[in-house]
């Protein structure tokens, strides 16, 4: 009896350790299953939640990009605005000092009425202190003016630095395109010596308006310049562009004009021009 109950206590206790194990190992394949599907689901909650902050996120980046942009490029037009706006202001300057030269009508019937050649000494100094005087002031009231000089069409002598045979200027390529021109006058860059120096005068480079001068409507007289330093004309200019936007017909120096000097200076940015006119004229040039 003993060994019969020895036995069964034997088989009671491997049955016991054998529900304990299977038991255990049940719960750690629970605990594992368990592991596994909140892995799964904190996985979702990540993928789930980050999608639309990486969408947002480059979409907030994308409107401070464009933000940024549109900011520059406000800045910009209204940079080359200003520029364009203080280049008309120094064109309407020479514009304004070349007429009150033109309504000078001491000036104009002196050049053309009287035959210089037969006229005194005393005359020609005084006539030459007068319109130095008259020049004089118009410089003073527009200080950006460098020079104001009048090339005549027929005069037998020079009065420096105020008159000068026009055979000096009349060779020039421009000088045809004056003529052509509705309101004969032409701008120009070009290099002029110092005319109050005699000795070793220094070259400068000034942006000049020709503007031919009449009497009677009819009369030629000669041509006209009111020219100022390059480097006041284009003063805003004096940082580089890579590309500037224009118009065509525009008062004070137009779009052509401007593209030609510009071009002539140390500034050599590309030009786009945004015009209404179909011209193919214009297109060639």
């Amino acid at each position: 009896m003993k060994i019969n109950s020895f036995q069964g206590d034997k088989k009671m206790l491997i049955k016991k350790t054998a529900h304990k194990l299977k038991k255990f190992f049940a719960d750690i394949n629970l605990s594992f299953q368990r592991i596994s599907l909140m892995a799964k689901l904190i996985l979702l909650f990540v993928v789930v939640l980050a999608i639309p902050l990486i969408v947002l996120g480059g979409y907030y980046a994308n409107m401070v990009r464009n933000s940024q942009q549109s900011e520059l490029i406000k800045n910009n037009i209204f940079f080359v605005r200003q520029v364009k706006f203080n280049i008309d202001k120094k064109a309407e300057v020479c514009q304004r000092a070349a007429e009150i030269v033109i309504r000078n009508k001491k000036f104009i019937e002196y050049i053309a009425v009287n035959d210089i050649a037969n006229v005194d000494d005393e005359e020609i100094v005084a006539f030459r202190n007068d319109m130095l005087n008259s020049i004089n002031n118009i410089k003073f009231s527009n200080l950006d003016i460098y020079e104001i000089r009048f090339f005549a069409h027929r005069i037998p002598f020079e009065i420096w630095p105020i008159l000068y045979d026009e055979s000096r200027i009349i060779k020039s390529n421009w000088y045809e395109e004056m003529g052509k021109d509705v309101t004969r006058s032409y701008w120009h860059v070009n290099n002029i010596y110092e005319t109050y120096k005699t000795v070793n005068p220094q070259m400068y480079e000034v942006v000049s308006l020709y503007k031919e001068v009449r009497y009677s409507s009819s009369q030629h007289l000669g041509t006209l310049e009111v020219c100022m330093l390059t480097s006041d004309f284009f003063e805003e200019m004096k940082e580089k562009f890579d590309v500037v936007i224009t118009d065509i017909r525009m008062p004070g120096l137009d779009g052509i004009a401007f593209i030609r000097e510009a071009q002539k200076l140390e500034i050599k940015p590309k030009f786009i021009i945004l015009s209404g006119y179909d011209d193919f004229n214009y297109a060639v040039e």
